[in-house]
C-alpha cells in the first residue's frame, strides 16, 4: 500500500485523497506491525500531499485475522470498539483487488505446541468442496495450508470479477493433492500468471543446486511463486494460463534481477500457455501409455493372490515422530534411554490414574530431555495403557540409504508403523523389500532393496513392496505353512510366510514371455533391474513423480532379471562387497580413525569441490575416488554423499541425545574406511551395471 500511494502513474493526484480515505484496505494480526503499518502508510500519504496538510489517520487497516473475516465472527469488539466498525465497514466494501504474501504454514509441527492452527469452519468448507473435491490425491491434508485458505479466501472475496496478486508458497504449481487447486484455478478466473522463482531447498543434491537461491534468503526453504489472478466477467471461453519458470542455477541476487527487469506481467514477453490434462496437470504432464503398464499394487484392494497387480500388499515406512529417540547407532545407550523413557510414561501414567494431575498437565513438554510425546503416546496414556519395555524390541533399521541403526520398534513409541509388522514382524522373520520415490517426495525418482525395516525417508515418502508377507498363525498346526517352493527357510514360530507376489502376475510374465519356466523370484529381480533402466526413468519421469511405478515388458526379459539379481545382491551385500582400492593417507593422531564432531570433508574448497578426495578424520584422507561414484544417486545423494551426510557426532539440542556413529565401527574402528571403500564398489559396479541395461521399452 505504501508502494501504491507513492506511485503517481498508479494512484493519481486527484484521486490520492479518496483512494487513502475510503478505497485502501490492510489487516494485520500482529499488534506491532499493526502500528508500524499504519504510520508507514500515513506517512507516505503525507509525503504525497505535503506535510502542511493537516494529518489525517489511516482508517482502513483493521487489527484481525483476515481470514476469520468470513466466518461471522467479531474479533476484539469489546476491546476496540472502533476496530469493530472498520471491520464492518470493510465488509461492507466490494473488493475487486486482493494483494498480499500470505502466511506459508502448514500446521501445527509438534503434539506438544501451545499455539495450534486456528481452525475457520466456513473457509476449511469452501476448501472441501471445491480444491479438494476436485483433487485425484489420496491425502488432501496439504490443500489446508494457510496460503491455499488465502487463495480461497481471496477468491471468494473478489465476487465476479477483480485481480488477486500473491506472492506464494510454488509448491501448487506441481503437487499432486493440489490437481483439485489447479482445476479450480482453471475454473474460476480468466487468466492466470504463474512465474515460479523456484529455490526449493526441501531437495537435495544436483536437484537443490539447480533450484537455485532462497528468494527469502535464508528465511525460506519452499519454492515460491508470483501468482496473478484475473477474473473478468466479459471474457468468454477457457481460462488462458500463462507459466513462467525463472530458469536454473540461479542465485538469489540473480532471481530478484529478473523480477526488477521485468517490472510487470507486460514485461515478460515469453510467458508459456498451458493446456491442462486430465489430471489438471500444468507441467510434467503425464504419458498415456504409462497406464496400459502393470501396476505395482492396489491400495483399496489388498489382500489376495489373484489380484491384477504385482504386490497385494505394500507400505510407507515406519514414522517414528521421534527419530532422535529410538534410532542411535549406540545399543547400550539406546536400551537404557528407552527404559528411562518407558519409566518416565509410566510415572506419568500412574499419575492421571490415581487424579493427582490432569493428562495436559501430565504431558506439557516441562522434560524433553526425558519424553518426546506425541498423539499416539498421548492416547495411550489417556486409556491408562501400560508400556513395559521388552528387550526384543530392539532391531536394526534402515535409516537412509547405506546407513544402518539400531531400532527400539514398539508401537507406542513409533507414530506410524502402517503395513511394516507385516513384513517384518520379529527380528527373525526373513524378508526383502523394494522401495521406490512415494508422493510427495522433492527428490528425483530412485528405488532400493533392503532386507531390514525401512524408514519412511529412506527413499523419500517410499512405498515398499515385500518379496513376502507373514500372517499370525498358531505355530503348532504347520499344515497351513506355505513355502511357496523353497524348501530352504526354516519356519518361524507364531507366523506363517505367504508368497507377495500375485499368481496372476506369474501368468501374465509367463505368457508374455512364452516361458513357464519363470518363477517369482525372476520376476522380483526383473522389477528391481526395470526400476533402474535409464530410458524408463526418463520417458515416465512426470508419472514416477506423482504416481507409482507401472512396469512394462521390456524386449529383453533376461538382461533385466540378471541386472536386478546382480543390482539385490551388491546393494544387500553392501557391508561385506569387495572394497574400491582408495588412496589412503595416515596422518598422526591417537585415534587416527575417530570421526570428530565435524563431519567428514571433501576436497578442495567450497566453491570448487574436488570430490576425488574425501577428508574422513583429521588424520585420515581418502584419495582417487572415481568420477563413477558419483553418478549412482538414491534418495538425493549418493552413498559417499549419505555417510558424509549421517557418519557425524551429533547433538539434539531439546533432548541434549548424543548420536555417535563411532560406536558402529567400534570393534574394528579403520572398519570406518572399508565400509567408504564398500561404497565407492556399489556405486561404481551399480554405474556399471545400469549402464549396460538394454532398452526397457520397445520401439
Amino acid at each position: 500500500i505504501v508502494r501504491l500511494l507513492q506511485n503517481p502513474e498508479l494512484i493519481r493526484n486527484e484521486d490520492l485523497v479518496r483512494k487513502f480515505t475510503s478505497e485502501l484496505h490492510a489487516n494485520e494480526i500482529v499488534l506491532l506491525a499493526y502500528y508500524i503499518a499504519a504510520i508507514n502508510i500515513e506517512e507516505a500519504y503525507h509525503g504525497r500531499r505535503g506535510m502542511a496538510t493537516e494529518y489525517a489517520p489511516f482508517d482502513g487497516i483493521v487489527f484481525t485475522d483476515t481470514f476469520t473475516l468470513g466466518e461471522d465472527e467479531g474479533q476484539f469488539a469489546e476491546t476496540f470498539p472502533v476496530n469493530s466498525v472498520r471491520v464492518e465497514r470493510q465488509r461492507g466494501r466490494d473488493i475487486t483487488v486482493i494483494m498480499g504474501n500470505p502466511p506459508y504454514s502448514a500446521g501445527q509441527k509438534n503434539a506438544a505446541d501451545d499455539n495450534p492452527n486456528v481452525f475457520y469452519p466456513h473457509l476449511t468448507e469452501r476448501i472441501e468442496k471445491t480444491y479438494a473435491e476436485q483433487s485425484e490425491a489420496v491425502s488432501k491434508r496439504s490443500l489446508y495450508d494457510s496460503y491455499k485458505l488465502a487463495i480461497r479466501w481471496a477468491s471468494d472475496r473478489i465476487g465476479d470479477k477483480g485481480v488477486i496478486a500473491f506472492v506464494t508458497n510454488g509448491s501448487f504449481i506441481d503437487g499432486n493433492a493440489e490437481s483439485g487447486l489447479r482445476a479450480c484455478l482453471a475454473d474460476e478466473f480468466s487468466h492466470l500468471y504463474v512465474f515460479s522463482l523456484r529455490g526449493n531447498q526441501r531437495t537435495q543434491g544436483e536437484r537443490s543446486r539447480q533450484e537455485g537461491g532462497k528468494i527469502f534468503g535464508s528465511g525460506s526453504r519452499t519454492p515460491v511463486a508470483i501468482m496473478v489472478l484475473v477474473r473478468d466477467p466479459a471474457r468468454q471461453g477457457e481460462c488462458q494460463i500463462h507459466y513462467k519458470d525463472i530458469g536454473d542455477y540461479l542465485s538469489r541476487e540473480e532471481k530478484l534481477r529478473i523480477i526488477e527487469e521485468s517490472g510487470s506481467i507486460a514485461g515478460i514477453s515469453d510467458w508459456q500457455r498451458i493446456a491442462p490434462d486430465e489430471h489438471h496437470d500444468w507441467i510434467n504432464q503425464r504419458d498415456l501409455n504409462y497406464q496400459a503398464f502393470m501396476p505395482l499394487t492396489i491400495k483399496s484392494q489388498e489382500g489376495t493372490g489373484t489380484l491384477p497387480v504385482v504386490f497385494p500388499l505394500s507400505s510407507l515406512g515406519i514414522a517414528t515422530g521421534r527419530d532422535r529417540w529410538v534410532y542411535s547407532f549406540i545399543k547400550t545407550n539406546l536400551l537404557r534411554r528407552m527404559q528411562e523413557m518407558i519409566a518416565f510414561y509410566e510415572e506419568r501414567r500412574q499419575i492421571v490414574a490415581d487424579g493427582k494431575a490432569s493428562l495436559e498437565e501430565a504431558t506439557r513438554n516441562e522434560n524433553p530431555d526425558r519424553i518426546k510425546w506425541n498423539r499416539e503416546l498421548n492416547l495411550r496414556l489417556s486409556r491408562s495403557y501400560e508400556i513395559c519395555f521388552q528387550a526384543d524390541m530392539l532391531r536394526i533399521g534402515m535409516y537412509r540409504p547405506f546407513v544402518k541403526q539400531h531400532l527400539y520398534f514398539e508401537a507406542g513409541f513409533i507414530q506410524m508403523t502402517y503395513q511394516i509388522p507385516s513384513m517384518f514382524p520379529t527380528l527373525d522373520t526373513p524378508n526383502q523389500v523394494i522401495g521406490v520415490t512415494g508422493r510427495g517426495a522433492t527428490t528425483p525418482f530412485s528405488s532400493l532393496i533392503t532386507d531390514f525395516t525401512p524408514d519412511l525417508e529412506l527413499v523419500s515418502k517410499a512405498q515398499w513392496f515385500s518379496r513376502w508377507r507373514y500372517e499370525a498363525h498358531d505355530p503348532d498346526s504347520l499344515d497351513a505353512w506355505v513355502q511357496s517352493g523353497d524348501e530352504s527357510l526354516e519356519h518361524v514360530p507364531g507366523y506363517r510366510r505367504i508368497d507377495n507376489i500375485t499368481n496372476w502376475c506369474l501368468q501374465q510374465f509367463r505368457a508374455r514371455y512364452l516361458d513357464l519356466q519363470i518363477n517369482k523370484d525372476d520376476i522380483w529381480h526383473y522389477i528391481y533391474g526395470l526400476l533402474h533402466a535409464p530410458d524408463y526413468r526418463e520417458r515416465y519421469r512426470a508419472d514416477l513423480s506423482k504416481n507409482l511405478p507401472r512396469i512394462p515388458f521390456a524386449p529383453d526379459f533376461g538382461a533385466f532379471r540378471d541386472a536386478g539379481a546382480q543390482l539385490a545382491a551388491l546393494h544387500l551385500g553392501y557391508e561385506t562387497c569387495p572394497e574400491y582400492a582408495l588412496q589412503v593417507e595416515i596422518g598422526p593422531g591417537s585415534n587416527p580413525y575417530q570421526l570428530g564432531i565435524k563431519a567428514m570433508q571433501w576436497g578442495g574448497t567450497s566453491k570448487a569441490r574436488d570430490q576425488s578426495v574425501l577428508h574422513v578424520t583429521p588424520s585420515v584422507t581418502l584419495r582417487g575416488i572415481p568420477d563413477a561414484a558419483h553418478q549412482y544417486v538414491v534418495n538425493g545423494r549418493t552413498p559417499l554423499e549419505w555417510a558424509v551426510d549421517r557418519l557425524l557426532i551429533s547433538t539434539d539440542k531439546p533432548s541434549g541425545i548424543v548420536n555417535d556413529p563411532n560406536a558402529w565401527f567400534a570393534d574394528d574402528p579403520a572398519g570406518l574406511v572399508a565400509h567408504l571403500n564398500r561404497l565407492v564398489h556399489v556405486s561404481v559396479e551399480t554405474t556399471r551395471i545400469v549402464d549396460g541395461l538394454p532398452p526397457a521399452l520397445a520401439e
